[in-house]
C-alpha cells in the first residue's frame, strides 16, 4: 500500500495511486505502529500519512457509505481491506453472502485488493466458497518460513492470474525484526528459505522447473538424470521436455 502510495519502486514496479486502507483487524495504534516501520523501512519519514479507515469492531458493511465518501473526497484509485473475514455480510460458506462481498468491493472502487484467510486443514485456497476466487482478477498465495528470531521469509506465489503470463509477481522476501518490531525488508537469497522455494517450484510447470535449475546451477549445464534427481521430476517427462525443447 506505502509503494503504491508513494511511488516507491525499489521492489515492485508501480503506477502511483492514492490508496485507501480499511483496517478492520488491528486497534489504530498498533497499525500505526507498523505503518511507521514500513515507512522507515521504505525510506520515507516514519509519521508519512497513508489514508486509512480504523474501524475495528465494525463490518465492511457497517462503515461502506464512509468509504465511498473517502474515496470520492479524496480520489482515491485503489482499495485494500484487512480482511475478507471481517466483511459482515454472512456466513462465508454460503455463495449469497460471498457473492455480496465481493460486489461491495467491486462497487467501491476499480481496483481493490483483499486479504482472505485460508482453512486450518488447508492453505491451498481461501477459506469459504469458491466464489472468491471465481470473482478475482488475480489471487497471491503468501506463504512464509521462519529462519531465526529475527528472520521471517515470506513467498508470494500467484495461483490464479487472468490476461497475465505464468508466474508473474512470484517472489520470496525477508523480513527482518529488532528489538521494537520490523528493521528491514529485502529480496530472499537464493536458497536462503528452503521449504518456501521447494514449495515455489513444485507448484510450477515442469518446464519452469527444469529452466531454474539450470540457471541456478553453477555452471549451467546438467544432464537430464541429475535435473531429475534435483527436481523430483521423473527422468522420463525430464528428458520429453528436454529433447522437444
Amino acid at each position: 500500500a506505502v509503494s503504491v502510495d508513494a511511488r516507491i519502486t525499489k521492489f515492485w514496479p508501480v503506477i502511483q495511486s492514492k490508496v485507501l486502507f480499511i483496517n478492520l483487524e488491528r486497534s489504530k495504534d498498533s497499525v500505526s505502529r507498523r505503518l511507521a516501520m514500513v515507512n522507515t523501512v521504505l525510506g520515507l519519514p516514519p509519521n508519512r500519512k497513508l489514508l486509512m479507515m480504523n474501524a475495528r469492531g465494525k463490518s465492511l458493511h457497517d462503515i461502506l457509505p464512509a468509504c465511498r465518501k473517502a474515496i470520492k473526497n479524496k480520489g482515491v484509485k485503489i482499495v485494500i481491506l484487512d480482511s475478507i473475514s471481517r466483511a459482515g455480510y454472512g456466513d462465508l460458506n454460503d455463495n449469497r453472502p460471498v457473492n455480496a462481498i465481493m460486489d461491495a468491493l467491486s462497487g467501491l472502487c476499480d481496483t481493490w485488493a483483499a486479504i482472505a484467510h485460508t482453512p486450518r486443514a488447508d492453505d491451498s485456497h481461501i477459506f469459504g466458497v469458491i466464489h472468491f476466487e471465481a470473482a478475482a482478477d488475480l489471487v497471491v498465495q503468501l506463504s512464509s518460513e521462519t529462519k531465526d528470531a529475527k528472520t521471517l521469509g515470506v513467498g508470494f506465489q500467484n495461483t490464479k492470474r487472468n490476461d497475465l503470463p505464468a508466474g508473474l509477481g512470484d517472489a520470496s522476501f525477508a523480513l527482518e525484526f529488532g528489538e521494537y518490531g520490523l528493521t528491514g525488508f529485502r529480496p530472499a537469497k537464493d536458497n536462503e528459505f528452503p521449504e518456501l522455494q521447494a514449495k515455489q517450484q513444485a507448484k510450477k510447470p515442469a518446464r519452469e522447473q527444469i529452466i531454474d535449475y539450470l540457471l541456478n546451477s553453477d555452471e549451467g549445464l546438467a544432464s537430464v538424470t541429475e535435473i531429475a534427481q534435483e527436481t523430483g521430476l521423473s527422468r522420463k517427462t525430464v528428458n520429453m521436455i528436454v529433447k522437444n525443447d
